[in-house]
């Protein structure tokens, strides 16, 4: 309770409001009849849309949060926990993003399952891979559920197929994974 009380909560409320605007935006693509004023702007547009100011309200709190986060780690008192833990982090998201970005090119017609579920399993499996599953966990349990999560996550990658008929499987920036 204490540490819930010592959040600045306009923070939260921003980073909140961010997050689901991210969702909100990327989910607008494709429904008919959506007012222009809420999708990314043109590359040869001189204009701005909603979907246009979302990234940089992301990168905003995230600059703004860092120093916080920081602080309440250092308090703590353990620096290599704290290197540990960006380490960590960046790693979890780099390795998210690498299976978010391949979502796009997905191909439903030569896989056993349909995008939506291929998708959600996927997102499953990060949350038993990176949930933070506390101390009052034991150590079997955590390992179980993570290990489940990363056998589910191989299956999925192991179903995957792309749409593009150049690249056998997953891709990288700049190459072929």
């Amino acid at each position: 309770m204490n540490n819930f009380l010592s959040r600045i909560r306009s923070i939260d409320a921003f980073r909140a409001v961010t997050m689901f605007l991210m969702i909100f935006v990327n989910d607008l693509d494709g429904i008919p009849n959506t007012p222009t004023w809420l999708k990314h702007a043109g590359s040869n547009v001189d204009a701005l849309g909603l979907a246009d100011t979302i990234f940089p309200a992301f990168l905003f709190i995230v600059g703004l949060s860092i120093p916080f986060a920081f602080q309440n780690r250092l308090k703590q008192g353990d620096n290599f926990k704290l290197l540990s833990r960006i380490v960590s982090r960046s790693f979890a998201l780099i390795f998210i993003g690498f299976f978010h970005a391949n979502m796009e090119t997905y191909n439903e017609a030569t896989t056993l399952l349909p995008k939506p579920v291929w998708e959600s399993l996927v997102t499953f499996s990060f949350f038993f891979i990176f949930l933070d599953y506390g101390k009052d966990t034991s150590p079997t349990k955590r390992y179980m559920l993570q290990g489940f999560g990363i056998l589910l996550l191989a299956g999925m990658a192991a179903l995957y197929r792309t749409s593009d008929p150049d690249i056998p499987g997953f891709t990288l920036p700049g190459g072929v994974f």
